[in-house]
């Protein structure tokens, strides 16, 4: 499935753990909202019995969907690559 799912564009992370009757495997899976429910019947297709947890990440940086984003979205608009020892960290004031 990983195979598969790497040939659609997709970017997949596995993880082995130790279940109760075995391996099992995790996979991370990065892909837009607009590809969620294409993806969850590829998965399902493959695995029926899947557990599945979709979750939107408040920020991401690098990686294959940083860079994904970086590609396509950068030559349409003003994109500024994110640079640790320049950036602005606001603190509160205590009075």
């Amino acid at each position: 499935m990983v195979k598969v799912l790497r040939k659609l564009g997709y970017g997949v992370t596995v993880y082995i753990g130790e279940g109760q009757n075995g391996d099992r495997f995790k996979l991370e899976i990065l892909t837009k909202r607009s590809k969620e429910e294409e993806l969850l019947k590829t998965v399902l297709r493959h695995e029926p019995e899947a557990f599945i947890l979709s979750y939107e990440p408040k920020m991401f940086r690098g990686g294959y969907l940083g860079n994904l984003v970086k590609g396509k979205l950068s030559s349409r608009i003003n994109i500024t690559p994110f640079e640790p020892d320049k950036v602005n960290v606001m603190k509160k004031n205590h009075c």
